[in-house]
């Protein structure tokens, strides 16, 4: 017998949803420090006080210090899962310190100066990371 496979790939940009253009354009604006970043209660901020966030309009994540860049090849998007969630996706590849903001976060709130996102592991870990302009 004879079968035939067929691979589509339909990748929905969510670019009629209003509220994910919204986040979209709030992250656009310049550079973003982390203001809270906390894992299972326990403060980590200070970690990342020095540390400049830059979202680009192709989906660049980029990370700076003094102007001088340390990341520059990392990932974001926002989108709506197929839960009706608004996601924020992060990724600063391997090898370099920022591997613990890498995950797919729940956005719980987002506006043109502060995005507050939440993340629960399947091990129970609770982490909150919170940036702010």
């Amino acid at each position: 017998t004879a079968y035939e496979l067929l691979l589509e790939r339909h990748c929905n940009d969510n670019n009629e949803d209003g509220d994910v253009l919204e986040i979209r354009n709030y992250l656009l604006g310049g550079a973003w420090k982390i203001a809270e970043y906390t894992v299972n209660g326990i403060d980590t901020t200070s970690s990342y006080g020095d540390f400049d966030f830059f979202f680009s309009s192709n989906n660049v994540a980029s990370i700076s210090v003094n102007a001088d860049p340390l990341v520059d090849n990392g990932l974001w998007r926002i989108i709506r899962d197929s839960e009706g969630k608004l996601k924020c996706y992060l990724n600063y590849g391997e090898g370099n310190n920022f591997i613990t903001l890498s995950d797919d976060w729940d956005i719980v709130a987002a506006t043109s100066t502060s995005l507050k996102l939440r993340s629960e592991s399947g091990d129970g870990t609770i982490e909150t990371l919170v940036f702010e302009k």
